[in-house]
């Protein structure tokens, strides 16, 4: 079962409401990946400033790379379920 944003995108009331809304949601949904993206973006950028100073504790970097992973994680599942 698909889910974006805690719906079910596969029940009939969820496809009936994205058919109608057409191409304003996938704008919409592709904002919302835009900006997930951006946030993946800077956290690879804090994960390579973390990783260069050697002060950075190694909790803070795993913290970093779970942030990364949970944010890839939805971004495939998001393109996975438009697709």
């Amino acid at each position: 079962m698909a889910h974006y944003l805690g719906y079910n995108v596969e029940h009939p009331a969820f496809t009936d409401r994205v058919q109608a809304k057409g191409r304003d949601c996938h704008m919409t949904i592709e904002a919302h990946l835009a900006t997930l993206e951006k946030k993946h973006d800077v956290l690879e950028q804090e994960l390579h400033s973390a990783l260069i100073q050697p002060s950075v504790q190694d909790q803070h970097i795993a913290d970093i790379k779970r942030r990364k992973l949970r944010l890839k994680d939805e971004i495939e599942k998001i393109r996975s379920s438009t697709h």
